[in-house]
């Protein structure tokens, strides 16, 4: 069996990486932003570099490093925007 053969085995969704709330909080700058929802570790620092948020910058970084408000922030977003919260996720909340 090559070695091409097993990478391509190795797809990135079908690895699971976990991070320490610790970790996590760390990331809570411009340069490194994360959050916390539903046991998942979103890395947005693209996304807030770009301005694109309809609640502002200061929004996102209120939130980095920590849990964000699944409840009342996640349903105030549209199906549209919830699938591209996809292309964010990095991660799970080590338990």
């Amino acid at each position: 069996m090559s070695t091409i053969f097993l990478l391509d085995q190795f797809r990135r969704e079908d690895r699971k990486v976990y991070y320490t709330r610790e970790e996590i909080s760390l990331h809570n700058t411009p340069q490194s932003l994360w959050i916390l929802c539903n046991g998942k570790v979103y890395d947005i620092t693209q996304f807030y570099k770009s301005q694109k948020h309809p609640g502002g910058r200061a929004s996102l970084l209120s939130r980095g490093g920590g849990i964000i408000d699944c409840g009342l922030d996640y349903k105030h977003h549209s199906k549209k925007t919830k699938q591209m919260w996809k292309n964010y996720l990095i991660g799970y909340l080590k338990k």
